[in-house]
């Protein structure tokens, strides 16, 4: 289906409020999500969602506060700026009485995310620690990044829920645009308890939902229920699968030399590149215990999944094709052997089906105009984080 269909349904990307609801923290392309939006000058408020979401906000808060320091902001002025950090909220997930015990906060963050394969990626009760005063979480080393710019620290941590202060903030607004890049745990919630306000306020979700075809994406696949809840909305939710992101990447040579130059960049810019390589190594399963990653082999392109959901909000005129669907979503189906099914496992596409439709407010984005200038906007912010000062 050709952009035509999106004709009664795009925003135009400055007069619209614009929205990220993140699970930022364990990858890169969560933070180059963050650092698109800002520099374009697109970004008025962030909520944080999943598994402890209360030390998530100070990663998003942390990296506004060190685009500032370091000149970073693009085409955003220093006092909305300001005005960002103080629309940084912790969402839906965050535990509201700090006595609960270990199980309970699984048995939570269970309820939270059905579908979450602990069975491939650990015991969700061990997401962080604290050690010498400064918060980590499951992989330490990934926020090297905020240890080493001195700014995430355990008394940083919010004192509770800030949910209701998002859904203050959005009353406040004439229209908002949603990158979604993160189970939309924050946006179901208050479809369910504010509905008349969500409907009239949000005007589209932009969404990157993992690629909802041989299996679930996985932030629309770790709560079904949410996100059947948000499809249903009559919200248009634009959908940025992962086989067109796969074509968007960080090229290797492109890290090596980032690698070179590291002596050269600022702090924020070592940290960031620890970060990424972390990151990367993770995904190749190359000993994701060890802290110093600096001379190992990094196999895997980065790729530009995050930012390029946050790029396709500010530019819906770059969208070339989209095709209409209707999603079924059956969260109680079962493996052949009778064993449950999550976003990993491989018979998770019995979880949904997708058809055609005329009518949905659903689009996945099949393709953009000019691949190549999509290409050049990423890496040209992207980049910005690693150069020399």
């Amino acid at each position: 289906m050709l952009i035509e269909a999106l004709q009664t349904h795009v925003w135009q990307p400055h007069d619209v409020s614009h929205h990220l609801d993140c699970d930022i923290g364990f990858d890169s392309d969560d933070f180059w999500a963050q650092l698109i939006l800002t520099r374009e000058n697109c970004l008025d408020a962030v909520t944080t969602t999943l598994f402890k979401p209360d030390i998530k906000v100070l990663a998003s808060k942390s990296l506004t506060e060190q685009l500032k320091i370091n000149n970073l902001l693009g085409n955003m002025s220093a006092e909305k700026a300001d005005r960002l950090l103080a629309n940084t909220f912790a969402g839906a997930g965050y535990y509201e009485s700090g006595d609960i015990t270990p199980d309970q906060k699984e048995a939570e963050m269970l309820r939270l995310y059905p579908l979450w394969p602990t069975n491939l990626i650990g015991n969700p009760r061990n997401e962080y620690t604290r050690k010498n005063g400064t918060s980590s979480y499951i992989y330490p080393h990934q926020l090297k990044a905020f240890r080493e710019t001195k700014v995430l620290t355990a008394s940083d941590l919010p004192t509770g829920s800030q949910f209701d202060q998002f859904i203050a903030w959005l009353e406040q607004q004439d229209k908002v645009v949603i990158t979604s890049t993160a189970p939309v745990t924050n946006i179901a919630k208050a479809l369910r308890e504010h509905p008349k306000l969500v409907k009239e306020k949000i005007q589209a979700i932009v969404m990157m939902n993992g690629h909802f075809t041989e299996r679930m994406g996985y932030n629309g696949g770790l709560n079904l229920q949410d996100t059947d809840k948000v499809f249903k909305s009559g919200i248009p939710c634009f959908i940025v699968p992962s086989k067109l992101a796969a074509e968007h990447t960080l090229p290797l040579n492109r890290v090596a030399a980032l690698r070179l130059q590291r002596n050269s960049m600022t702090p924020l810019g070592r940290a960031m590149l620890t970060h990424l390589e972390n990151w990367e190594l993770w995904l190749d399963r190359q000993n994701p215990e060890d802290v110093d990653h600096r001379t190992a082999e990094i196999k895997n392109c980065p790729i530009f999944a995050d930012p390029l959901a946050a790029l396709v909000t500010v530019h819906p005129e770059m969208i070339k094709e989209v095709r209409r669907v209707e999603y079924n979503f059956h969260p109680d189906a079962k493996a052949d052997n009778g064993g449950d099914l999550h976003v990993f496992h491989p018979e998770a596409n019995k979880l949904f089906e997708v058809n055609d439709s005329e009518t949905s407010n659903v689009f996945i984005i099949e393709s953009f105009k000019d691949p190549e200038q999509v290409q050049d906007r990423l890496e040209g912010h992207i980049m910005k984080l690693y150069a020399s000062p």
